[in-house]
């Protein structure tokens, strides 16, 4: 005879059977999120690369960041601080107000806590994750179930813009990459409260603060390109008074990050992006016969791929960037399936909802505005602040992600309540498998490893740099792998932003054509008489030169020369005799931003300082101010008169006070916005 049960009991049993429901669904719905995360995962790391036996391969990050974020760590160990000037190459060049050399981006900082070269791989997974996570997040704030949003966000993620950006080395465009699914997800959120509640006012901070953030990013494009197709999100949403104090926020998040865009503009200004050069190379529209690469990624070749060969098959284009600024591949099930539902939506006679109406928009805009036709409007822009249109595929790979969950959910939801449910999911299931396979194996093309960081250690390199270079330069071509590459100051340079007024002078000595638009310097291929006049002592290249004194061979592949009697970074030159002093000048360099120069004359004069002139650089002649006068168009000039002088030059970031005091007023704007809408309810 079976007991009865008592209420109570009844109800404990009930309890546990509706915790155990929950309990199974919170797991149903884990799963897809924790599977998106591993599968990132699974795309952008190596086991020895966890093991910190091996280090990620990007070029740029190699030939670029390593060398600056580790001069800045350097500066910071040393108690100086943020430096102002970056004295490594090409005679100096401004670092603060070049906003690639220190953002305030988040993902910057781990950096700044391990070795340079192994937080590489960190900051590529880390941004990878977050691509992936606020992908997801958006989609499930608009409604997509748990496989559709992790979907979404997986392939967003493993986009072939993202994947082929790490080979590269492009630091600043990876690091910046979650920035638009951030800003949707926080905006939807904010939207999803009503007027007055709490939730509401902590999404509206959050949404300033990431867009302040975001706006400090390294590279501006992919920020540009996030917080404008946000703003036309938010107007295309609604309409209100929500809508314009939410942009009113983000205006304010921008004004705040002046303290670093204030002097970057600046430095733009007096850069060679203002001077009449020649087209860069690397200002890409997207060929029309490059629109296969979105469904045949490598029908026209590949470059600088050692993974798929050794020899280079792009050669249908005038030069290599055109292959990694239009690599586009998003997979082709996402396609099919947009196709698909597209095609539903077509013979159903249906109109998409408002958000699928947006991105659809808005990438066809994307696309067709990076086209070659538009390359007469940029034209008549005196500026060049962003370039390579091509690289708005990044909105047009985000679409397509979106996309991709928005059609799975679709079919889930049409399928769901018919008999043939289970055989619709497991369809899914095995349509995401060939997905992964697929997305995944073009991917892992653009993740390699290295056993070196930094470079080939050569110790024999190294004590003959330290025993000859002294208070001098070399002239060490950046591509070197060497880890001696850019310890010393160099001659050559890497960069898209150089000074204008030593860009012209040194193009000038070395008589290239003045209009010819350089983005980089290959030091070692100096004449002689370059080498000596821009205090180079060393030359080490792969190249073999019969005009210099020759010193060894590094690794069977790069040759030492030793450039004989070139010029000290100081001299002092007599008004009486107009020829060089050097016995009484003592030149030491205190930090990138300060340099200290000891004088002995019996007759006035003047300092020859072989360091670029800006507008940064102040001189003290005994503790008292002294012009800096501009010397061959890009030196520098003290003019010192006789006796024993200690003479320091200070470098100060120019515009950095104006910036700071820009940002204060963007802070207070942003406090009275939060006031604002707080007593009007209407955040």
């Amino acid at each position: 005879m079976k007991e009865k049960l008592s209420p109570k009991s009844k109800k404990d049993i009930d309890k546990k059977k509706e915790q155990k429901i929950k309990g199974g669904k919170r797991f149903l719905y884990a799963t897809p999120f924790i599977s998106m995360i591993l599968l990132v995962s699974s795309v952008y790391t190596f086991f020895s690369l966890l093991a910190g036996k091996t280090f990620l391969i990007g070029l740029d990050f190699k030939r670029l960041f390593l060398f600056r974020i580790d001069y800045l760590k350097e500066s910071i160990a040393g108690g100086n601080g943020i430096p102002g000037w970056y004295s490594r190459e090409f005679l100096g060049t401004p670092f603060w107000s070049n906003i690639q050399n220190f953002p305030l981006i988040p993902t910057r900082f781990v950096f700044y806590v391990m070795d340079t070269a192994h937080a590489y791989a960190i900051v590529v997974l880390i941004s990878a994750l977050l691509s992936a996570v606020f992908t997801y997040l958006y989609t499930r704030k608009c409604g997509l179930n748990p496989v559709a949003s992790a979907a979404s966000g997986w392939t967003f993620a493993c986009s072939g813009f993202f994947a082929s950006r790490i080979w590269v080395g492009h630091l600043s465009l990876i690091e910046s990459f979650f920035s638009l699914p951030l800003l949707l997800w926080l905006t939807e959120s904010f939207f999803s409260h009503k007027q007055g509640e709490k939730q509401s006012s902590i999404f509206f901070v959050a949404i300033v603060l990431s867009t302040f953030l975001i706006s400090l990013s390294g590279h501006p494009q992919i920020p540009f390109y996030a917080i404008v197709t946000t703003v036309l999100y938010v107007l295309w949403k609604e309409r209100s008074s929500r809508s314009y104090i939410l942009l009113a926020g983000m205006a304010s998040g921008i004004l705040s990050s002046l303290v670093l865009w204030y002097p970057f503009i600046r430095l733009v200004l007096r850069s060679t992006r203002v001077l009449n050069l020649n087209p860069p190379e690397n200002n890409i529209f997207f060929p029309y016969g490059r629109l296969k690469a979105f469904l045949l990624p490598w029908a026209d070749g590949w470059t600088g791929l050692p993974s798929r060969g050794a020899t280079d098959t792009f050669t249908k284009y005038p030069n290599n960037g055109f292959f990694w600024d239009t690599i586009c591949y998003c997979g082709v099930m996402p396609l099919i399936m947009i196709l698909l539902v597209a095609l539903f939506y077509f013979f159903k006679k249906r109109m998409p909802g408002k958000k699928s109406l947006f991105f659809g928009l808005i990438s066809i805009i994307s696309i067709i505005t990076a086209f070659p036709f538009t390359k007469i409007f940029y034209d008549k822009i005196p500026l060049t602040l962003f370039r390579s249109p091509s690289r708005q595929i990044y909105i047009v790979s985000f679409c397509i992600a979106l996309g991709f969950g928005f059609s799975i959910n679709y079919f889930l939801e049409i399928f769901g309540e018919k008999k043939i449910k289970k055989w619709a999911f497991a369809l899914i299931l095995i349509m995401l498998a060939l997905h992964f396979y697929d997305l995944r194996k073009h991917d892992r093309y653009f993740v390699g490893v290295a056993l070196h960081g930094r470079g080939l250690p050569c110790a024999e390199l190294k004590s003959y740099l330290k025993d000859t270079v002294k208070d001098g330069r070399v002239a060490i071509d950046y591509p070197l792998f060497l880890e001696e590459n850019r310890k010393y100051d160099d001659v050559g340079f890497f960069d898209s932003i150089v000074l204008a007024s030593t860009y012209k002078s040194v193009l000038e000595m070395i008589g290239k054509d003045p209009s010819e638009n350089l983005e980089e310097l290959f030091s070692s291929t100096l004449k002689v008489d370059v080498l000596k006049k821009l205090c180079a002592r060393v030359v080490v290249s792969s190249l073999e030169r019969k005009d210099l004194p020759f010193v060894a061979t590094i690794e069977e592949k790069f040759n030492v020369y030793e450039v004989p009697d070139s010029d000290p970074r100081v001299s002092f030159v007599s008004k009486e005799r107009q020829d060089n002093q050097n016995s009484r000048v003592h030149y030491k360099r205190i930090s990138g931003d300060k340099i200290e120069i000891e004088v002995d004359e019996k007759t006035d004069g003047f300092l020859k300082i072989v360091e670029s002139y800006d507008t940064g650089w102040t001189s003290y002649i005994d503790g008292l101010k002294t012009p800096i006068e501009k010397l061959d168009g890009f030196m520098m000039k003290v003019n010192v008169p006789e006796g024993n002088h200690k003479v320091i030059l200070e470098y100060k970031t120019p515009g950095a006070v104006e910036g700071a005091v820009m940002s204060v007023f963007g802070i207070v704007l942003f406090i009275s916005i939060l006031v604002y809408g707080r007593k009007k309810k209407i955040i």
